[in-house]
Formats: structure tokens, sequence, C-alpha cells
């Protein structure tokens, strides 16, 4: 392996690790944040006004915070990033 892959493999590690370390830190805050301000009580009292089987209420809270905690901080470090 010459001196420019080596290079380029580390600075893409290096990169990964901080995007994990970055959206790990956002999922955190975001997690604690619902915690102490009621924000998962908040969620399931949408949800509940909205579906009425227990299954798909079920489905759909956590259907949301899968959204909120896991899709939307990746994709936006991601945008932030490679800008």
């Amino acid at each position: 392996m010459d001196q420019e892959k080596l290079q380029e493999a580390k600075s893409y590690q290096k990169t990964n690790y901080y995007f994990g370390l970055i959206s790990g830190s956002f999922s955190l805050v975001i997690t604690l944040g619902m915690l102490i301000w009621g924000g998962f009580g908040l969620l399931d009292q949408w949800v509940s006004q909205w579906v009425d089987p227990m299954i798909l209420q079920s489905l759909l809270f956590f259907g949301l915070l899968l959204l909120v905690l896991i899709c939307f901080p990746s994709h936006l470090i991601i945008t932030i990033l490679l800008k």
C-alpha cells in the first residue's frame, strides 16, 4: 500500500470515528431532553389521539422515535460534514 492510500484510509477512519461520536452525542442529547421535558409522554398522547388500536399506537410511537433519534440526526450530520 502506498502512502497516498494509507493516508486516505486513515482520513476515512478518522472521519467515520468523528461521525459516530457526533451522531451518538446528538442522539443522547435528544433522548435526555425528551426524558427531562416529558417529550415521550407528549408523543404518546399525540399518537393516542390519532390511532386507536394499541398495536398501531406502539408501531407509530416507536417508528417516530426511530425517525427522530436515528435517521434525522444521521442525515443532518452527514450533510454538515460533507459540505
